[in-house]
């Protein structure tokens, strides 16, 4: 048997920075991936492939209007195949340079990669392709796969998930999406954009159910703009062949029965960890369907054995999370300092056109927690001068405050991806809004948004009625 400090498995973002982490400090590590790359989820089919196929969308977008700048365009129809092998050569490019330097670390530093199936055989010992390993300590960022619908006649005719869409080479006429989460949400604008006509049905009665109601509705307003049609409170029950014509029969709440055609349907449900095949059982480690169980610390419920990103039970599946639980795993395992994850200040985007993003609390789930004193403070984008100037001013800003501290944050508008950092800072850091609404920005600028939302507080007490008082008697006497 073989000898380790530590042994990682699974080959994302968040096994790395442990296992890299852990070989820099001089322990004995070898990482497992079950496939036969690295990089998992972010980098095959996740952020990396999603983002690049969106940002083509969007300045497909923009150059069918350009002529609202005065500028002379034309677009021929796109070839999905052609903007498919960009998006690979984008995501080979990001695989070349961090499996080489992974690998040149690994090396370096005398640690070991495997491929293969980890299997536990107990507490101390897996293994993997016929071999044993015995180690110290163990971590699981073993991540998750596409959830698949159940839906009658679904498995015989097909469909695709984030998996597959990256490989297709023709755009289909209509594209039906299942699913009301961000990357549901997400296709669908694309796919619009990119010229294909675009159908989302959703179980529930509204797409971004955690999400503020008020922002929610002009984000489907911005869908419905694109062309998009949203069933919601809809359940597909069948689904069949009609002429090469994939056909949905579909059930609405309110009992009326209707079918949806499409050339392909794309299942955007989620994703669900990747605990089978591990042996979690061999090691007594604790897990449900939704992921392995971990206290604050990262550990599982064998003390020796950690795990993290989207294999465990967590509010958030996100690589931003992952790669700040591996810190705080790394501090714990390593240095046995208490360090525990604490998610408040962590802010979240959906890159559609315009941009959504949130940190911290929604003003709902602030009164869910009990927080008391609650205050939300709103301000449009269209009045804001940089946002005019880039033809960009639909959306808001919300901020919710409990006794003046800063608690939540949502912005619905363009750049909101760069200007929740700020309020995600203001969070962790307790501030208020006066603490904002004193820093200076740059004129003209999207981020004076952030100021200007921040002095509705101040500027309502400024004026106020006792103010005003005070000003009329000051007034009086000099």
């Amino acid at each position: 048997m073989e000898g380790h400090d530590l042994i990682v498995i699974g080959g994302g973002t968040s096994g790395f920075i442990v296992a890299i982490g852990a070989l820099r400090l001089g322990l004995k590590v070898t990482l497992i991936e079950k496939n036969n790359k690295l990089g998992g989820l972010s980098l095959h089919n996740g952020c990396i492939p999603s983002k690049t196929i969106l940002h083509v969308a969007h300045t497909a977008h923009a150059v069918r209007h350009a002529k609202e700048y005065g500028l002379d365009s034309y677009i021929l129809p796109v070839d999905l195949n052609k903007i498919n092998n960009y998006v690979g050569t984008v995501v080979n490019n990001f695989v070349a340079q961090e499996t080489h330097e992974v690998q040149h670390l690994f090396q370096q530093l005398g640690g070991q990669i495997l491929y293969g199936q980890a299997k536990f055989i107990d507490v101390h010992t897996i293994e993997v392709n016929g071999r044993e390993l015995v180690a110290k300590k163990f971590v699981i960022a073993s991540g998750s796969r596409p959830v698949f619908p159940s839906i009658k006649g679904l498995d015989d005719i097909g469909y695709i998930t984030n998996d597959e869409v990256f490989k297709q080479n023709k755009l289909w006429d209509r594209l039906v999406i299942l699913g009301s989460r961000p990357s549901a949400i997400e296709f669908a604008q694309t796919f619009a954009r990119l010229g294909c006509k675009v159908a989302i049905i959703v179980r529930g009665d509204s797409i971004l159910p955690q999400e503020d109601p008020e922002l929610v509705n002009k984000i489907k307003d911005v869908l419905i703009q694109s062309g998009i049609d949203i069933y919601l409170n809809t359940k597909v029950q069948y689904v069949y062949l009609q002429r090469k014509n994939k056909v949905l029969e579909c059930l609405h709440d309110s009992g009326e029965v209707f079918t949806v055609v499409a050339d392909e349907i794309l299942a955007a449900l989620g994703r669900r960890p990747n605990v089978e095949g591990l042996g979690l059982e061999n090691a007594g480690i604790n897990y449900a369907q939704d992921g392995i169980l971990v206290d604050r610390k990262l550990r599982t419920s064998r003390k020796n054995i950690y795990a993290l990103g989207d294999v465990i039970r967590s509010p958030y599946k996100l690589t931003h999370i992952a790669e700040y639980q591996a810190s705080i795993l790394l501090s714990n395992m390593l240095f046995r300092y208490p360090a525990k994850v604490r998610y408040l200040g962590f802010p979240y985007v959906i890159f559609i056109d315009p941009e959504f993003a949130h940190v911290g609390l929604t003003e709902q789930q602030a009164k869910d927690h009990g927080h008391k004193k609650i205050e939300v403070f709103k301000f449009d984008f269209k009045d804001i001068d940089s946002a005019i100037i880039k033809n960009s001013s639909f959306g808001m800003i919300k901020v919710v405050t409990s006794k003046n501290k800063i608690i939540g944050a949502s912005i619905l508008g363009p750049h909101a991806s760069n200007l929740i950092a700020e309020w995600g800072l203001a969070i962790n850091m307790g501030a208020r809004l006066s603490d904002v609404a004193s820093t200076i920005h740059a004129y003209p600028t999207l981020a004076q948004i952030n100021r200007r939302v921040a002095s509705k507080k101040i500027v309502r007490g400024f004026f106020s009625h006792r103010n005003r008082s005070l000003v009329s008697l000051l007034s009086f006497f000099s």
